[in-house]
């Protein structure tokens, strides 16, 4: 939850907790709302919430923006994506920033002087370990841990430092390619992995894991503001 520009309230939900999700909606008090929906579009909270509201925004590519945007496929261009780079413009306004999503999937956006210009998507650290599981007979299905060595001396140890090093090769890589026509380039990190890489890579990066909680209500407060 969002008072004015400042966040006064974070709730966690698993997909289980829907009626929990609609109990906490009723009891709050709020005269907006904006929601970012990547996944299922029937939700039943989803009603609760806009009962509740006096204004609500469902962000989608007809939502009207406080930055322009060169992307060709609007349509596909997934909500949190959109927040996230919104949200860095709140932080780093009318700038040359790239926002890193590390999560299930990792994605890389660039904004450059309040203009949205794309980026790239790759598949995150648990799509990584799974995929080697699954389309591999032998290697064993794992997860993150910082307890590896690199270069790995077991199967368990390659896998992991495969995996984690790669990412953070890629990420590194991928500012540095930025860098090269962008010098005063800000970057931002966010996801649930974020705090792994933002320690590692050490690159001038920016953490902020309310990213997209700051990109929504900024679209949101837009929004109302254009009633």
């Amino acid at each position: 939850m969002a008072n004015s520009d400042n966040l006064s309230q974070i709730g966690t939900f698993l997909v289980d907790d829907a009626d929990k999700l609609a109990a906490f909606i009723r009891s709050t008090e709020f005269d907006n709302s904006i929601l970012c929906n990547v996944g299922d579009a029937n939700y039943p909270w989803i009603k609760v919430m806009k009962e509740q509201s006096r204004f609500f925004v469902n962000l989608s590519s007809a939502t009207r923006l406080p930055i322009r945007s060169a992307y060709q496929s609007a349509e596909t261009l997934g909500a949190d994506r959109l927040a996230a780079v919104v949200g860095s413009e709140e932080l780093f306004p009318n700038a040359d920033n790239l926002v890193i999503d590390v999560g299930t999937a990792i994605t890389f956006d660039f904004i450059s002087q309040g203009n949205y210009l794309g980026g790239s998507i790759s598949p995150g650290m648990r799509l990584r370990f799974e995929s080697l599981h699954r389309y591999t007979h032998r290697l064993p299905l794992l997860t993150y841990t910082s307890d590896y060595q690199y270069p790995g001396l077991s199967t368990r140890d390659s896998v992991i430092s495969g995996v984690v090093e790669g990412v953070a090769n890629e990420i590194a890589g991928t500012i540095n390619v930025y860098k090269k026509e962008y010098f005063a380039l800000n970057v931002v990190i966010t996801g649930g992995d974020a705090d792994i890489f933002a320690g590692k890579i050490k690159n001038g990066i920016f953490a902020e894991p309310n990213l997209i909680a700051k990109g929504l209500n900024r679209i949101l407060t837009y929004n109302v503001e254009k009633i």
